[in-house]
């Protein structure tokens, strides 16, 4: 129901989920905004050092496209990776981009530290339960539909919540990209949630 531009949303339960380990969901960040992500991919390299790819939404790290004197212009982002552990990496690469048609995902490459393990990724159906990793804390909600590269949930975002990852069982099966937005104050809040499928 919309009402004076505010939707009113029936809000998920909250609570603690455990998703493989929640040491694998990381912060995106540049000098264009924050989000979020997940180690889904660890590899040891002969120098004892790990190679890895986080996966996040294709918006938080595609560049931005800006009007500059009447001219187009493109600004490419330099991303930091902040792990759980409190250890940075800078992004070496995007390694996959997938728009918001198909799906809003990203892999970006970068050095992972030795002790945050990465997550699977898993499988889901409409009607099943998935776990939104939010800024504010873990969110249950059922899945209402599953359209193309995306799926969708009832449950409010905000700003930075982005990238996140959305899992089932300990697994990655999304990652936050966004909804349709009404303004209250500072916050924003959207419904349907949407996440991209992450594979």
């Amino acid at each position: 129901m919309l009402t004076k531009g505010f939707v009113i949303v029936c809000l998920a339960c909250f609570f603690s989920y455990s998703f493989g380990q929640d040491a694998s969901i990381v912060s995106v960040s540049c000098n264009l905004g924050t989000g979020r992500g997940c180690v889904v991919e660890k590899v040891l390299q002969p120098d004892g050092s790990y190679l890895g790819k986080v996966l996040t939404a294709a918006h938080v790290v595609e560049p931005m496209q800006v009007i500059y004197n009447g001219k187009t212009a493109f600004v490419v982002p330099e991303f930091t990776i902040k792990f759980s552990n409190g250890k940075t990496s800078k992004a070496l690469s995007v390694v996959e981009l997938r728009k918001a048609g198909e799906g809003d995902t990203a892999l970006i490459a970068c050095v992972v530290p030795a002790d945050i393990d990465a997550v699977e990724y898993g499988d889901i159906t409409e009607g099943e339960t998935v776990v939104w990793h939010l800024q504010g804390g873990n969110v249950e909600a059922p899945i209402r539909v599953v359209e193309g590269k995306s799926l969708y949930c009832d449950l409010l975002l905000q700003p930075g919540d982005s990238g996140g990852p959305v899992s089932k069982d300990g697994k990655v099966v999304g990652v936050v990209s966004g909804g349709w937005f009404w303004i209250k104050g500072s916050k924003s809040s959207t419904w349907p949630a949407k996440a991209g499928l992450a594979k």
